[in-house]
C-alpha cells in the first residue's frame, strides 16, 4: 500500500502546481489581453478569449487527478489490511467515505473561477470598446469582435459545468465498484493467467 499512498501524494501535489499554473496563466493572458504589460499589439484584447478554455483545460485535468485520487482511496477501503499501517490507512479512508464532504473548498474554488472569469470575458463583449473591433474569420468573414468573446465566455461556462457533471457522475461509480468488491468478499481475488 506504500506505493499507492506515494501515488495519492503525487498526485495531490501536481494538483496544488496545476491550481497555482492556472492563477499564473490567467494572469498572464488578461495582463496581455488589457495591455498592461510589455507586449502590446493591434487587437491584443482578443487575447482574453483565451482564458476560459485554458481555465478549462485546468479544470479538466485536476479533476482527472481528484478522480485518480478517489479511485485509489476507494480502492485502498476495499483491500484486507495486511499490516497495523495499511489499517490505519484503510481506516481513515473508510471515515473520509462515510464523513460528510470535508474537502470541498478547493475543488469550488477551482471550478467557480472558471465561471467567474468566464462570465467576466462574456460580459466584456457587452461592453463599448473605444473602437468596436472587426474580426475576420475563416467560415463566417467579417464579424464584431464581441462574438468572441460571447463564444469563449458560453464555452467556458459550459465546459465547465459539463466537467463537474462528469466528475459527479464518475465518482459515483467509483464508489459503487469500490463497495461492489467490499461487498462481494472484501478483497480482489487475482487469478494467474
Amino acid at each position: 500500500m506504500n506505493s499507492l499512498r506515494a501515488q495519492i501524494t503525487e498526485s495531490q501535489k501536481v494538483r496544488s502546481d496545476l491550481m497555482k499554473w492556472k492563477l499564473f496563466i490567467i494572469a498572464a493572458i488578461g495582463t496581455t489581453g488589457l495591455g498592461l504589460g510589455n507586449f502590446k499589439f493591434s487587437n491584443a484584447r482578443m487575447v482574453l478569449c483565451l482564458i476560459p478554455p485554458v481555465a478549462v483545460y485546468v479544470d479538466a485535468l485536476c479533476a482527472h487527478l481528484s478522480l485518480r485520487i478517489k479511485a485509489i482511496g476507494e480502492f485502498i477501503t476495499s483491500l484486507q489490511p495486511l499490516n497495523k499501517s495499511d489499517l490505519h490507512l484503510k481506516n481513515y479512508e473508510l471515515f473520509l467515505r462515510l464523513s460528510p464532504p470535508k474537502f470541498k473548498l478547493e475543488t469550488i474554488a477551482l471550478h467557480w473561477s472558471t465561471i467567474f472569469v468566464s462570465a467576466l470575458v462574456l460580459l466584456y463583449g457587452y461592453s463599448d470598446f473605444p473602437s468596436p473591433m472587426v474580426v475576420k474569420l475563416p467560415l463566417l468573414g467579417e464579424c464584431p469582435g464581441a462574438i468572441l468573446f460571447y463564444a469563449s465566455g458560453i464555452l467556458g461556462i459550459t465546459l465547465t459545468i459539463g466537467v463537474l457533471l462528469f466528475v459527479k457522475r464518475r465518482s459515483r461509480i467509483i464508489s459503487e465498484c469500490a463497495q461492489k468488491i467490499i461487498d462481494d468478499s472484501g478483497k480482489i481475488s487475482v487469478e494467474a493467467s
